[in-house]
């Protein structure tokens, strides 16, 4: 177990997960994690869909070939191509964020999951936080350009106007930032607030809930986004950039 990270680690302890034979994991990404678990439990199947496949993805497969229980797959998880109540477990590790369509998601998610199946999630940075722009928000000087809630100030074309206006570190390309922060289609958009109404009109039920505190939160541009009110956010949303969170697959009460 101890080359898990941080999220497996929490994965790990979960009742739901210890109990599950056949295991989901939603964006899968490099195929690290899923690989992982099939190796350290081989009395669970793993499933890992992803919609594609990078270089450390393919290395990734390539290195546990020899698991009979790891099923790496590409296909987008808006879709199902999975048997009805098939799975016990399902997690997801900030993929969240990317997924437009959240309810058609959840929809088909629950189709796959067995009644009271759960679904565990770690999702961050959502779009309502200070780093919910997405464009490189891993990099300081990226973070200065964008500071003070823009994206969510601003529109695409207030934002061109100020960047094209902005003396920019090499590390920002005016274009691909508007794209990315805008036009990207992989970016849900949703505050934390929304995304929790998408999930309670949902099959799911809120088991955890865990809101995780942005340590960029900045109460005086949160001030302006309050009072400007340029998009739909709640004044709470922009006090937390993630969330850890567990569902429960109640299908079968309704």
């Amino acid at each position: 177990m101890t080359s898990f990270d941080w999220a497996l680690k929490k994965i790990s302890k979960l009742a739901s997960f210890t109990t599950a034979k056949l295991v989901l994991e939603i964006g899968a990404g490099s195929f690290t994690r899923s690989a992982k678990i099939a190796s350290c439990y081989p009395d669970k199947q793993v499933f890992a869909p992803d919609f594609s496949r990078s270089n450390q993805a393919k290395n990734t497969i390539a290195s546990y070939s020899g698991l009979d229980n790891f099923n790496p797959i590409t296909f987008d998880c808006r879709e199902n191509i999975f048997s009805e109540n098939l799975f016990d477990f399902s997690f997801s590790i900030a993929v969240g964020e990317h997924i437009r369509e959240l309810d058609v998601f959840l929809a088909n998610l629950s189709k796959s999951l067995k009644p009271l199946g759960s679904y565990y999630f770690i999702q961050s940075p959502f779009w309502s936080s200070y780093k919910g722009h997405h464009y490189k928000h891993w990099r300081p000087e990226v973070v200065k350009v964008f500071g003070g809630y823009k994206h969510l100030i601003y529109d695409y074309y207030e934002m061109e106007k100020y960047l094209r206006a902005t003396d920019l570190p090499s590390s920002v390309d005016v274009e691909d930032a508007l794209f990315a922060i805008y036009r990207r289609g992989d970016l849900s958009r949703l505050s934390i607030s929304a995304t929790r109404s998408i999930i309670e009109h949902s099959s799911f039920s809120i088991k955890l809930w865990e809101p995780i505190l942005d340590e960029c939160y900045d109460p005086v541009a949160a001030k302006t986004v309050c009072d400007l009110k340029p998009v739909d956010i709640n004044p709470g949303d922009l006090l937390f950039k993630g969330v850890i969170a567990e569902l429960v697959n109640c299908k079968t009460l309704f």
